[in-house]
């Protein structure tokens, strides 16, 4: 993992462990960002973090979900992440994060 994609997933980590420290203006781009995903990148992450009121998810449970390796869903989080990471708008946030 990159550190663009590292600076993402801490903020992500910090978002689901510890909601009461950030913000609503924060919360409310983050959930704009997640729609530059297509619905199941997005669906993965906010499960795989537990964001926005979804109950965290294990990766094992989410790969034989998804009828995949926990490697291989490691890896398409990892994607996402990258995506989302490079994106005008998660630079544009992290600004002020």
């Amino acid at each position: 993992m990159d550190d663009l994609s590292k600076e993402l997933q801490d903020f992500l980590v910090k978002l689901s462990y510890h909601p009461e420290t950030v913000d609503s203006e924060h919360k409310h781009f983050t959930k704009h960002i997640m729609l530059l995903l297509p619905a199941k990148e997005k669906d993965t992450l906010l499960r795989y973090f537990g964001l926005f009121g979804y109950k965290r998810e294990a990766l094992i449970n989410l790969a034989c979900e998804q009828n995949t390796t926990e490697e291989a869903l490691m890896e398409q989080i990892d994607g996402s992440l990258r995506k989302l990471a490079i994106t005008p708008e998660w630079q544009m946030m992290k600004g002020w994060v």
